[in-house]
Order: structure tokens, then C-alpha cells, then sequence
């Protein structure tokens, strides 16, 4: 029990919460407004600012192989976006 009110008392979770939750509003709102098939990219967008923010924020240092396996999944999702904006 003294872990999970540590946990709730931390500024950075609490922060990492409403922007979760400030995520899936938006989410929510963009998909009632546009097809899924759009929307589902910016995804992209979203492991970019992750990584990004591990290493401003929480000071992560990832090695190469780390790096090479973002940018990998990164490839990877664009590849999809790519292929599902060409289908009918």
C-alpha cells in the first residue's frame, strides 16, 4: 500500500496520466471525425515523442541496438500508413 500512495503522490505520474487521458479525448475526437484510415498514422507520431521524451524528460540513455529497434517499428508503421492511404 505505501508503494501505490508513493506512486499516486509523484508529480510524473500524475502528469503522465492527464496525458494519457488528454491522449484519448483527442483520439476519440479525431476519430468521430475523420475515418479511422486517416487517423491511425499519426500513431507514428506518438513513438516519436515516447522516445523523445525518455530521453529529455526521464534522462534515458538508449544504446544503438535500442535506437535501431525505434526506428525499426517507426519503419515499420509507416510502411502500413503508407500501403493503407493507397487502398481503396
Amino acid at each position: 500500500v505505501d508503494h501505490l500512495q508513493a506512486i499516486r503522490l509523484n508529480p510524473k505520474v500524475a502528469a503522465g496520466l492527464a496525458l494519457y487521458a488528454a491522449g484519448v479525448v483527442l483520439w476519440l475526437i479525431a476519430l468521430a471525425r475523420l475515418p479511422l484510415s486517416v487517423v491511425y498514422p499519426f500513431t507514428i507520431v506518438t513513438l516519436g515523442l515516447v522516445f523523445a521524451a525518455s530521453v529529455v524528460l526521464l534522462g534515458e540513455r538508449p544504446g544503438a541496438l535500442t535506437i535501431a529497434g525505434w526506428c525499426s517499428v517507426a519503419l515499420g508503421l509507416a510502411f502500413i500508413a503508407v500501403d493503407a492511404s493507397g487502398a481503396t
